[in-house]
């Protein structure tokens, strides 16, 4: 099998503070390049990408993208896919999302499913969203984060020339039916049976209580609108029983 090109994609607005924790995850675990479109932050991602350079080696492009439209982070995926089709894979994932797997490393992932299922032109990776109890009040470091719960919902891995449509930001329409979780079972929703024996994405959803409300001021980047409240916060980080092994 070739070598792969992975690549990686986010839409962020006023998010630079975790810039360097993510950047640098996904520069480890083996992609290649990120995109990061920049929804009107006040502070440009570019000033901050400056500050951090030396600490961080892995090419990042920035994309200004002024679109406040409904779905707009629905068009941001679709343009970065559009735009990219040398890359064999891009994953779609927000700041608070981070790829975890048995390997850390995405291209052995995605060999390995490729050797045991066949070629793929999609992953799909169920959340596990971790909170706290007791709750954060402030910021704290990723890995500060073992509580969790498992969620049903996917975020994935594309072959960014089979896309066909980001009818939601979880889940891609494609031209094949080569869609699938890490059992090898077919993705056909943005939601499913939960699987994370191999590989998840740790969620950090609602952080601290400082935290969720900035995540309450800039609302949702697809829909445009706060979807979110205090009651969130709390019933979100009261699932979070399970432990990570650490």
């Amino acid at each position: 099998m070739k070598e792969l090109r992975v690549a990686v994609c986010a839409i962020m607005k006023d998010e630079n503070q975790y810039l360097e924790d993510w950047v640098k995850h996904y520069q480890n675990i083996g992609v290649d390049t990120i995109f990061i479109y920049d929804n009107l932050s006040k502070i440009p991602v570019t000033d901050t990408l400056v500050e951090i350079d030396h600490l961080i080696d892995i090419d990042v492009e920035v994309r200004n993208w002024n679109n406040e439209e409904f779905r707009s982070q629905s068009k941001a995926y679709l343009d970065c896919a559009l735009n990219n089709q040398e890359y064999d894979f891009i994953g779609f994932f927000d700041a608070d999302e981070f790829y975890i797997s048995k390997n850390m490393n995405i291209k052995q992932d995605i060999k390995d499913l490729t050797e045991e299922y066949g070629e793929i032109d999609a992953l799909g990776v169920y959340w596990r969203i971790y909170g706290n109890i007791p709750y954060f009040e402030t910021r704290q470091p990723v890995n500060k984060y073992v509580m969790y719960f498992n969620d049903k919902h996917i975020k994935s891995w594309v072959n960014p020339k089979v896309i066909l449509d980001f009818p939601d930001p979880h889940r891609t329409s494609i031209k094949s039916s080569r869609y699938i979780d890490e059992l090898g079972r077919k993705i056909i929703s943005p939601i499913g049976q939960h699987t994370s024996e191999n590989m998840y994405i740790k969620h950090i959803f609602t952080r601290s209580k400082e935290e969720w409300q900035d995540k309450m001021n800039r609302g949702d980047a697809n829909l445009r609108r706060n979807l979110r409240t205090w009651d969130d916060f709390y019933n979100y980080n009261n699932l979070c029983v399970n432990v990570d092994n650490v």
